[in-house]
């Protein structure tokens, strides 16, 4: 969760450095954070059907495939490459809002609550 933290608060100067405008990636920026909150509405409907612990997998795997795109996209350094860093951004924030946003508060109930089960058995 560290990165995406940093990266929220930091997200203007990425997009900066992969070459948009100030303006530009003002706007971009501020859309990344419009499409993060709607990303969220998937998980609240999505939990009931595919349960916490599928989410938190397609999140991780998801997460996991857009930082080695980045990665390579990074290491190619172009012009269509820093477009599609850009997209996988947006994609980053997709999948941390669908496996792992509500965690900080789903995971904490779920693992006390089994511990204090375990405890009074």
């Amino acid at each position: 969760m560290a990165y995406h933290d940093s990266a929220d608060v930091t997200q203007t100067i990425l997009f900066q450095r992969l070459g948009l405008s100030d303006v530009n990636a003002r706007i971009t920026s501020a859309a990344n954070g419009t499409e993060y909150f709607l990303a969220s509405f998937i998980a609240y409907y999505a939990i009931d059907y595919v349960g916490r612990r599928q989410l938190m997998l397609i999140g991780t795997i998801g997460q996991c495939i857009v930082m080695l795109l980045l990665a390579i996209l990074g290491y190619i350094n172009n012009g269509p490459a820093q477009i599609a860093s850009v997209v996988m951004l947006f994609g980053f924030n997709t999948f941390f809002a669908i496996g792992w946003l509500g965690m900080a508060w789903l995971y904490v109930s779920t693992a006390t609550a089994v511990l204090i089960i375990l405890i009074f058995r």
